[in-house]
């Protein structure tokens, strides 16, 4: 629950968890979205489907957070060059708050409106909702998304994965695969544990991106071809559409042999396109031979594996 009249001072504000409460991806945070937003794992945060407005979340340490409480001032924003801020200061779960609303443009033609919660977690530690939208959308949103921002939980139990971190669910477990290394730019590596599971040979590894396409992609298929363009250089075996979960894009096989015909590599891509986002899974055997039958065995297994993914 929460309270906050639209034109008035904050009130002292409790918010609870519901059963409208959503998990955000890669976060200890929880929000109702308002409606036409969905989670967005790359901004830890959510978007609109649409476009044109967005709500981030960033935890802070005791530091930052004791420096936003000391320092922040309508004056410090004039500084930058952003005029008719408001500050308010609230209890937020009986612990001090900040909310921060002011206006700017991104670019010349298109100014946004800007909302900041800062809010104070555990040990003095803190956190800060962004919410982010076209000025244009004001009277649409602006109620909607400070509901939303006055509804965010933190559970500070909440165990994070590297899945948690890319937004999905994925059977790796049931094919025999070991997280190696950490979570780095969008992206985590597994490999083969060796045991007598689809995908455990020692030999195979797998990655898993979530990735910002950074342009509107008109050719799709093209767009897989190019990815990873290094392997390209080796015979692609198969290009297919392939649809999971309701993403669509393609799947893409390829091996690489030696002069006495021997498949010495072998390549498995599916690469799935959400919004203006992908997801790229990748497999790959590399310096061992192997034989067409096994070959095939991996294609089956991997996009066996791929289907199990899920969307949070």
């Amino acid at each position: 629950m929460y309270c906050y009249v639209q034109g008035q001072e904050l009130q002292s504000t409790i918010s609870k968890i519901t059963q409208e409460h959503k998990i955000i991806p890669g976060t200890k945070f929880s929000i109702i979205p308002p409606e036409g937003f969905r989670m967005e794992p790359i901004i830890k945060g959510l978007m609109m489907n649409e476009g044109g407005a967005k709500i981030t979340t960033m935890t802070l340490s005791k530091t930052m957070f004791s420096n936003v409480k000391n320092t922040i001032s309508e004056e410090k924003f004039n500084s930058y060059g952003i005029s008719g801020t408001k500050i308010e200061r609230f209890l937020f779960n009986n612990k001090e708050a900040i909310w921060v609303s002011f206006s700017g443009k991104d670019t010349p033609k298109i100014e946004m409106n800007n909302h900041l919660l800062y809010i104070e977690l555990e040990q003095g530690k803190g956190a800060v909702i962004n919410a982010k939208y076209q000025s244009t959308l004001k009277n649409i949103l602006d109620k909607d998304i400070r509901k939303s921002m006055l509804s965010i939980i933190h559970d500070p139990k909440r165990k994070i994965s590297d899945l948690d971190e890319l937004g999905i669910t994925l059977d790796l477990g049931s094919y025999g695969l070991k997280k190696e290394g950490g979570f780095w730019g969008g992206t985590v590596n597994f490999r083969g544990d060796g045991t007598e599971r689809p995908l455990s040979n020692k030999d195979f590894y797998y990655t898993i991106t979530h990735a910002p396409t950074r342009y509107n992609v008109e050719d799709k298929k093209q767009f897989v071809i190019n990815y990873n363009y290094k392997e390209t250089h080796s015979k692609y075996d198969l290009i297919k559409p392939i649809a999971i979960d309701d993403l669509e894009g393609y799947e893409r096989y390829f091996s690489r042999k030696n002069d006495k015909g021997q498949i010495t590599k072998c390549y498995a891509l599916i690469l799935l396109f959400d919004d203006q986002n992908y997801y790229a899974l990748q497999g790959i055997i590399d310096s061992k031979t192997i034989t067409k039958q096994e070959f095939d065995e991996i294609k089956k297994q991997f996009r066996n594996l791929a289907i199990s993914l899920k969307k949070m």
